[in-house]
């Protein structure tokens, strides 16, 4: 059993080329359909459109019958859809209408991909205490990367483009029925070969969901050697394809993206993309190094069989040496970011007499962060520092040390399985004290091995 999770271990990390964040095997810890998959009967109930969709699952090998559960038959026309707005509507409290024959996002698909932003935000040392601004290129029918993350991070703003007037009436509706409209703002871009980046929009991250296919017959081509029970993929060609694939089309958006970032007044962090086939990675990481990007990072998402991925890059000179973040999981009981502030601040690591800076604790709807920033000022943790003065513990925020130090940016989420806390803290560990912080904040908050995700270390 030891041999199979560390060969899986090791096989996720392969799978990924290098970078400064975690590699997760399985989708984002914060998604809350990682850890516990969508409950299709107890959704029916409360919406019962999608019951006339949903199936028995068959009895596996060796079971004499089938145990009662149940799935929906995405085999059959509108399941997914049917599927998509029960759980909007259910878990997430989002009226969205999907018209008929476009694309119908899928929920948790599209939470890895915001929640990777979310880390990639923090990850790039965006200020905690100012909201970011995301910019949704291609934001579609249903406004779906707007809508979702309103209700992910309570200070968050959208602006979302298209190229189609009637994709932007659609998505308009969407966001004024779910009372949306002071915090996403929908443009009309000029069309499919005009700029990215509209002018006059200062943002803090873009991302952007490209089509993937350069023509109707790659897609259709594809749709057959992939046919599984499954239903092709619904969409518009406008959705799907565009000349030269997904790889033109970012390759565009990267070198768009150079010159937006030297225009005066840019306080854009980090440019992103997904993309949906592997060798596009590489194809993305020669352009990157062709436009001497200083950071390029890929983050894998998994979620069931389907494996997108996420590019993101900068030409920010503060992340030439970007930090690293390391994700563990501690003991609820010991680090619960249900507790006050003072408490987290006390057995979390984060304390004044180590980190100086503030926490900060913020209602983030169905998946909870909290951050906190702060400097290592002196190694107040180690054993010659306790041996030579008083215990940290009976210190006064007058004797706290003091000084410059390493920046530590630690954040959490909510408990995941009622096991553990995840735990993320980002800083450069090169540095004088970091890792010898990070050691005993581990022992501190009881952190153990997860069975899926491994150890800490990247």
């Amino acid at each position: 059993m030891k041999r199979k999770k560390t060969q899986r271990k090791l096989d996720a990390k392969a799978a990924d080329p290098p970078g400064n964040l975690p590699v997760y095997p399985q989708g984002h810890p914060r998604n809350p359909y990682t850890h516990t998959p969508p409950d299709f009967a107890a959704l029916a109930e409360k919406d019962t459109r999608l019951a006339s969709f949903l199936i028995p699952i068959p009895a596996t090998e060796g079971e004499q019958k089938a145990d009662g559960r149940v799935t929906v038959d995405f085999g059959r026309a509108d399941a997914t859809v049917a599927a998509t707005q029960a759980l909007l509507r259910c878990d997430w409290g989002l009226d969205v209408e999907v018209p008929e024959k476009t694309l119908c996002p899928t929920v948790s698909s599209r939470l890895n991909y915001l929640l990777e932003i979310q880390d990639l935000v923090r990850w790039a040392g965006h200020d905690s205490a100012s909201p970011a601004h995301i910019l949704d290129i291609g934001t579609g029918y249903t406004a779906i990367y707007p809508l979702l993350g309103a209700r992910i991070d309570t200070s968050w703003r959208f602006t979302g483009t298209d190229i189609d007037a009637d994709t932007l009436a659609a998505a308009a509706a969407n966001v004024e029925r779910n009372g949306l409209g002071d915090r996403i703002t929908l443009l009309p871009a000029r069309d499919a070969s005009g700029p990215f980046f509209p002018p006059d929009v200062p943002f803090t991250v873009a991302m952007c969901n490209p089509p993937y296919y350069a023509s109707n017959a790659e897609r259709v081509a594809r749709a057959a050697v992939k046919a599984t029970a499954h239903a092709a993929t619904l969409g518009t060609d406008m959705q799907l394809v565009t000349e030269g694939g997904e790889v033109a089309f970012v390759r565009r958006m990267m070198r768009e993206s150079k010159e937006h970032s030297s225009g005066d007044g840019k306080k854009t962090t980090l440019y992103t993309s997904l993309v949906g086939v592997k060798a596009t990675v590489q194809a993305l990481r020669t352009v990157a190094a062709e436009l001497e990007t200083t950071t390029f990072q890929v983050r894998t998402l998994r979620q069931g069989t389907t494996v997108r991925w996420v590019i993101a890059w900068s030409f920010d000179p503060t992340l030439a040496t970007p930090a690293t973040v390391k994700l563990l999981w501690a003991d609820p009981s010991m680090y619960d970011p249900k507790m006050d502030t003072s408490f987290v601040l006390k057995y979390g690591g984060v304390r004044r007499t180590i980190v100086r800076g503030e926490s900060d604790a913020k209602a983030r709807g169905a998946v909870a962060v909290t951050t906190a920033d702060g400097t290592l000022a002196q190694a107040t943790w180690t054993r010659e520092n306790k041996r030579a003065r008083k215990r940290w513990m009976y210190f006064t925020e007058e004797e706290a040390p003091t000084g410059d130090g390493p920046r530590v940016r630690i954040w959490w989420s909510s408990a995941v399985e009622g096991r553990y806390t995840a735990i993320w803290v980002c800083a450069r560990y090169t540095e004088q004290y970091v890792h010898s912080f990070y050691t005993w904040f581990k022992g501190t908050v009881n952190a153990p091995t997860h069975e899926e995700y491994g150890d800490d270390w990247c």
